[in-house]
């Protein structure tokens, strides 16, 4: 009978962490495809880490893999039925595939877990709003930043929620704290210029969504709504180059080429400005804009 040599069985395990943490640092420079697969070898060597199956979930989530996703985070939930993170990807996963419900019941698990976690209160309420619930949204983005103060994009979401009902005033507010939390967010300098905008500021419309493709010069739509704020102060030339900056980002929005036609019009383009509308309507069959 030979003796057991316990001191393999640490190596098994560091070796199943190599993999795991070199499959992190590939997902950070962004090359999801390769950290799946140090995860794969992570799982290999040790099939019983849940971490590695919540590693390898959201880098598959990350390729637009959400089915394989949630295969993972179920394997991470089978393993460590507390994870409560992995409930919430799983529920983004869902959320990804037009699955709200599914979405809603992975958040609400995920609280049972941790009832003060603010992610999956505001993931919450994204999932709620979609479903056209923006009341119940509302209360749940307040819960998020009542547990978590600092976590801008609930700050952003709960202003989103504030404007749909009509209480700009308020959105501005919460606009301004998520800038003030986190400065370089373009996305918020987007929607506190649209809420400015809906009050007729124009000047300070601008103002913000020059701050935001300054931040992101890639941001299709600060350069679309900066074109009608331009437009509303009858600056149309300057508004025909911000309309087709954002459409040198994304030539796929409907809306900007149906604004850009609108100013050509303006300035007397008749023709280019029914190419315009004729693209938009490419896009989009149905859609109409005035």
């Amino acid at each position: 009978m030979h003796a057991t040599d316990t001191s393999t069985f640490p190596i098994i395990n560091t070796d199943a962490e190599r993999y795991l943490n070199l499959g992190a640092g590939l997902f950070r420079l962004g090359k999801s495809q390769e950290a799946v697969a140090c995860y794969q070898r992570a799982a290999e060597i040790n099939p019983n880490n849940a971490e590695i199956y919540y590693n390898m979930g959201v880098a598959l989530n990350r390729q637009g893999k959400s089915d394989a996703a949630i295969m993972c985070y179920c394997k991470a939930l089978k393993i460590s039925p507390n994870l409560a993170r992995a409930y919430i990807e799983m529920g983004l996963a869902f959320n990804d595939q037009g699955q709200s419900e599914e979405a809603i019941a992975c958040y609400l698990k995920a609280l049972e877990i941790v009832p003060n976690h603010a992610s999956a209160f505001n993931n919450l309420g994204t999932a709620l709003k979609a479903q056209g619930k923006t009341d119940e949204a509302l209360m749940n983005f307040r819960h998020a930043i009542e547990f978590d103060p600092e976590l801008d994009e609930a700050h952003i979401n709960l202003g989103c929620a504030c404007q749909d009902l009509g209480n700009i005033e308020e959105a501005i507010r919460c606009f301004r704290n998520a800038i003030e939390i986190r400065p370089t967010s373009s996305e918020a300098l987007c929607f506190l210029g649209d809420a400015l905008l809906a009050l007729e500021n124009t000047s300070e419309a601008i103002t913000c969504y020059q701050h935001a493709v300054e931040i992101d010069p890639e941001h299709a739509l600060a350069f679309c709504h900066m074109g009608l704020a331009l437009a509303q102060q009858g600056k149309t030339e300057l508004a025909i180059i911000c309309f087709r900056k954002a459409l040198d980002i994304d030539d796929r929005l409907p809306q900007v080429y149906c604004h850009l036609g609108n100013a050509l019009q303006a300035v007397g383009k008749r023709e280019d400005a029914m190419i315009c509308y004729g693209r938009a309507l490419e896009i989009e069959s149905n859609f109409i804009e005035n």
